[in-house]
């Protein structure tokens, strides 16, 4: 499937962050998104995830139309998964808790192998504030992927990683995109490990949004 999107503008206090915008991104791939600060990455993500709403145009993903001036579908519709930048861990929850929140009665198998890739094993039965933010980013990613999104979306997901949980990190999008068609959307200011050839790039400068594939 695709993600469509038409005509889209979007304005914050009155100042226009982009303007008629038109893209087509795919399942199966990762599109990486730059754009300096205050461009609207961040508001660019939001506007797929539900949780704002476009000045103008249409964002549909397959045959469902998200948004478009007669239709919106609210976030938690949408089958999309999003890693925060705040990361918004419930605090009352252990980090097991914390996953399967996303989709009670996910086999434990499953979250078995999520917390093996994301060196998460010892943790699960602590609460976030008692383990690093870089491991608290890790349960956040794990949360996500045990919601089986069709979309996800990655808001500087790397920030708090040492080299070898990055690579980790992106080895499991990049399978997770591949086998379970997955389209990815990272925003990041680093530079991360995912192979040249896998990676899209969507730029967003002077009010525009343009991409570079692959």
């Amino acid at each position: 499937m695709s993600l469509h999107i038409k005509s889209l503008s979007f304005s914050y206090d009155k100042k226009i962050i982009f303007s008629d915008v038109n893209l087509k991104l795919d399942s199966g791939k990762i599109y990486c998104l730059k754009g300096a600060n205050g461009e609207g990455k961040t508001s660019f993500l939001n506007l797929i995830a539900g949780l704002e709403k476009p000045r103008k145009g249409e964002i549909s993903f397959g045959k469902v139309k998200f948004v478009s001036d007669s239709d919106f579908v609210p976030s938690n519709r949408r089958k999309v998964g999003y890693v925060f930048q705040e990361l918004n861990l419930f605090p009352h929850l252990t980090n097991a808790q914390n996953i399967h929140f996303a989709k009670p009665g996910l086999p434990k198998e499953e979250v078995e192998e999520l917390v093996t890739e994301l060196n998460l094993t010892e943790h699960l039965q602590t609460y976030p504030h008692l383990i690093s933010g870089g491991q608290q980013q890790r349960i956040a990613i794990a949360r996500s992927l045990a919601a089986k999104p069709q979309i996800l979306l990655m808001d500087e997901p790397f920030s708090n990683q040492d080299k070898e949980n990055i690579d980790k990190i992106s080895k499991l999008i990049v399978d997770a995109a591949l086998e379970k068609n997955l389209l990815v959307i990272v925003a990041s200011h680093q530079q991360v490990s995912f192979p040249l050839e896998k990676i899209n790039m969507i730029k967003i400068k002077n009010k525009g949004i343009s991409l570079e594939l692959k």
